[in-house]
């Protein structure tokens, strides 16, 4: 089976999009992500995810920039 580099992309998007809401689930209000996924990372720090067509980075966003 081959995986297409957006297929693991978003897999790495939906881990980190799991563990995320585990955290936020368990009361945790800062936590602090690892990633060896440059791009996932990038995209996270730079904030605009929210124009992405992949849901769990729109997903990631919200959760992220929530006051």
């Amino acid at each position: 089976m081959t995986l297409g580099k957006e297929e693991v992309f978003r897999t790495e998007a939906r881990s980190m999009l799991e563990e995320l809401r585990l955290a936020l689930d368990k009361g945790y209000r800062q936590v602090e992500l690892e990633s060896d996924n440059a791009l996932l990372v990038e995209l996270m720090l730079a904030g605009n995810s929210t124009a992405s067509h992949i849901v769990e980075l729109c997903a990631i966003h919200k959760i992220l920039h929530r006051n």
